[in-house]
């Protein structure tokens, strides 16, 4: 039961990323972020709590039509930036550009809205960030943190 397991999971991660602090660590889809806003504070203080003291820890920046849809069945989620933007502020202030990374969570996403609207909807967020920022979180960091980077 994925309800049963959030957030218990993530209290677990500092312990992990103190005793293997060379590993990275990534979290998926916005940390289980719930919509719509404002922000859940129980949620929020997590997200920053483990952003604080969890240095090799990373955030999917992802699967955020899921913050509306009530589980894996076919369900519309919001496409305007609006329903998103505080909880990818808390992510974007929590983790930096330098922690956050872009990823589409294809083909799942499709249950509750399209690819393009989800890269439009990330697009828009960045934008006003600089091309810098938008680069490392759509696709720098995954390089970096996949070790993907040609050296």
């Amino acid at each position: 039961d994925v309800v049963a397991v959030w957030p218990k999971h993530l209290g677990h991660v500092p312990a992990l990323a103190k005793h293997a602090p060379n590993l990275r660590i990534i979290i998926d889809h916005l940390g289980g972020a719930k919509g719509p806003p404002p922000v859940d504070p129980t949620w929020e203080l997590e997200i920053r709590r483990l952003a604080d003291v969890c240095p090799n820890l990373y955030m999917k920046f992802s699967s955020y039509y899921d913050m509306y849809a009530p589980g894996d069945v076919v369900f519309p989620s919001p496409t305007d930036l609006a329903s998103y933007k505080a909880h990818f502020d808390v992510m974007m202030t929590a983790f930096g550009a330098d922690r956050l990374i872009w990823g589409s969570n294809w083909p799942v996403i499709e249950l509750h809205g399209t690819f393009e609207a989800q890269i439009a909807i990330a697009e828009e967020y960045l934008a006003p960030l600089g091309v810098s920022v938008r680069d490392k979180v759509m696709f720098k960091n995954a390089l970096r943190f996949y070790r993907r980077a040609r050296p």
